[in-house]
Formats: structure tokens, sequence, C-alpha cells
């Protein structure tokens, strides 16, 4: 055993550790015990180190492709790749990939979920279930300092309900939402500080509701939205959840009016965020050329909300189908320096694959559109149909 003279402070080995890029830090999980056993489970090392990197979103490629992670730098202002290396040929193009929590991955197919930590490599398969997963979600609880997933599956009687701690073997039954609630299995599920969330309805009325799971009491409950929400005509289709600023919000996608006509193929996208525990204010209201199925990925597993000055940026997921082996260098609407840092990403010989990119919105009031210089087909942002939210902000309160 070493002496303790030569064994490195604490302090400083956290500190040394949380600044290493993926795979440098799997070499180091298996230097040592003691320094597996910081990486895998230290507190203090996990938060040192999620402040450090910042977070990251997956892109999937063909299913031959596997996953890569790329992350979004504020200084830089550009989306770059990882050097984690992390190919897991385990995801599928049939599997949900979650949204990421607490530098985990969790995605979930027919009848198996599966964890991944993409600073470690290491992967973790759930106890695979009897019957058919029809929806999951997955979270990270401050209070405990663990994470969760939570599954529903079918059954004749009902939809039961589980869930799994990170570091048991086993699921365990929870009390199912209130028969009142159903959740829409095809909507993202959101965490936010120890809370899983789903669109839902009320199934007396048929109404809209937002459906938490508290991880740490792992009961559900049915959460108050901003006032509009439980109104006849709300389509939960148009319906998404997200993240903003370490926040719940609501995004709500509807048809554009243009002088009290309904415009064909324009939509109006309204992001709201709850402030506080039954209050919400409308942050961003702007309008798309297009009709989307989603909503612009506010917040996904990342920062994809860019200020500078008057000008802010969105990001969306998008299919895009490439014959060249890298992307290049984008240029958007007098923002030319903003790199999308995908280069190198398509390795697929002369192929075309169809694979998941990042696109970028640009909204600026009294700014040009922009063209499209070719490499990246984007939406183009209506200059009138940007409301003024920096005088004009809603409020609902219930």
């Amino acid at each position: 055993m070493a002496d303790n003279k030569t064994q490195i402070p604490y302090d400083i080995l956290i500190d040394i550790l949380s600044r290493l890029p993926g795979k440098s830090l799997a070499r180091s999980r298996s230097a040592c015990k003691h320094w597996r056993d910081i990486i895998d489970h230290d507190s203090n090392f996990l938060a040192l180190r999620r402040a450090r990197h910042p977070p990251f979103t997956v892109a999937s490629l063909s299913q031959t492709c596997g996953v890569h992670l790329y992350a979004f730098d504020d200084k830089k202002n550009a989306f770059t790749k990882t050097d984690d290396n992390f190919a897991c040929d385990a995801i599928r193009s049939t599997h949900t990939v979650l949204p990421s929590c607490g530098g985990l991955i969790c995605c979930y197919g027919e009848r198996h979920v599966l964890v991944l930590n993409p600073s470690t490599s290491d992967r973790r398969h759930l106890p695979s279930s009897a019957t058919t997963i029809i929806g999951c979600g997955f979270g990270y609880s401050p209070s405990l300092n663990s994470h969760k997933a939570v599954r529903f599956v079918e059954h004749p009687c009902g939809i039961p309900c589980e869930v799994f701690t990170l570091g048991t073997d086993s699921w365990r039954p929870v009390e199912e939402p209130s028969e009142q609630l159903i959740i829409f299995n095809h909507h993202q599920p959101v965490c936010v500080d120890g809370k899983i969330y789903w669109i839902g309805i009320n199934r007396r009325g048929r109404l809209p509701r937002i459906v938490g799971f508290n991880l740490e009491t792992e009961r559900f409950m049915a959460v108050d939205g901003p006032m509009w929400l439980t109104r006849l005509g709300v389509n939960v289709d148009h319906l998404d959840l997200r993240v903003l600023e370490a926040r719940l919000c609501v995004v709500k996608r509807m048809p554009s009016d243009v002088r009290g006509v309904k415009a064909e193929g324009r939509q109006r996208v309204e992001v709201w965020v709850m402030v506080s525990e039954g209050i919400w204010r409308e942050r961003y209201a702007f309008g798309l050329k297009g009709m989307y199925q989603q909503t612009p990925e506010i917040v996904w597993g990342m920062k994809a909300v860019v200020r500078e000055g008057r000008r802010f940026y969105l990001c969306e997921a998008s299919r895009w189908g490439v014959a060249e082996g890298c992307l290049g260098r984008v240029g958007v609407g007098g923002f030319g320096e903003f790199v999308m840092g995908l280069e190198g990403i398509l390795n697929a010989g002369d192929d075309k694959v169809g694979f998941n990119v990042v696109k970028l919105l640009e909204f600026e009031d009294g700014g040009d559109d922009g063209d499209s210089d070719g490499l990246v087909e984007y939406v183009v942002i209506e200059e009138e149909s940007l409301s003024p939210l920096r005088r004009h902000g809603g409020v609902s309160t219930n």
C-alpha cells in the first residue's frame, strides 16, 4: 500500500479528476478502487464535474452508426462533439432516448430499460419487463442523491407503474396516477428539481393536465399549469414540456392568425415558464413558417438558448440527408461565426445517411432574416411575429 505522504489530497484529487475529458476519466477509473469509488459515487466530485463540463445532447445517427454526444460551449457559442468516444451499440433507432439527467442517459425499448454513463462508458441494463413498456421517465433526486427510472407497462386491468433506484436490483410497484389522470406516453417527460413531469389529460373532462412524480416520496400529483391549459379547445398534441433555466416550461403551438385569418402553413409558438408553484409567466412568443409536429427543442439535456444583445437563438433536431462526410461551417443570418461543431460525425462511405442534426433558428427585432448558405436548411422567422417580451410578459396564476 502506498505511503500516506505520497497520496494526493482529496480536494486536489477531485479537482483534477473533474477536469478530465471522458476517455481520460474512464482510464483513471481503472487505476485503483479509491479513484473508481470517487468517480462513481462521490457527490462532491459529481457536482464539480457537472459544473465544469457543459451539458450534452444526443445525436442519433442510423441504426448502424449508434449515437454521439454533442455539447454546447457558452464561450464559443458552438455545438461541439465531445471526446468521450461514447459509441453505444446498445442504443438502436427503435429505442426512445429520454433527456439526459445528472450526467446519465436513459433509453428504453419494448421490454427493457438501459442507463448509460457517457463519462465512464458504463451501462446498466435494468431488469426486463414481462409485458410491453408503454412509457418511461428518468430523473435525479438532489435530496436523495440518486437516479430513478419510472416505467408504465401494459396490463389488462390498468397501467401498472414501477420505479427502479440505481444501485438496487429490482423494480418496485408504486401507486398509479389518480384514475382521473391519463399520461400521454408519446410526450417526452422532463425532470426538474427532483420531479418528473408528463403531459396528461383529466379523464373526466378530457382536458390537458401536467402530471408530476416526486422522486423522493414516489407519489404522483396533478400540477397546476397556466390558466389557458384547462380551457376547452386546447389540443394536447400541440403541447410539450421542456426545461428552461432550470424551471419547468410548457411550449404551446398553434396556427398563427394574420389579421384575424388563420395563416396556412404558419405557426405561433408560446413558451410559458413556471416561476413558482401555480404561477406561470410567458417568456417567449414567436411565429414560424411551416407547421411542425414537434416544437423546437428549447432545452433537451443542454443549454440551447443563447442570448447576444437583441438576438436569441433556439435549436431543434431535424432529419437531413447528407452525402458528404462532414457539415463544415454554418453561416446563419449575419452570425457567420456561429460554428456547428459537427464536422466528421459522418463516416458512412458514399451512402446518404439520415440523421438528427441540430438546426439554428434566429430571432431578432428589426433584423434581416438572412439567406441559407445551402449547408443547413433552417426555418426563417417572420420578423413581425416576434413578441417584444422584454417590454411585455403575460402572467398566469391559479
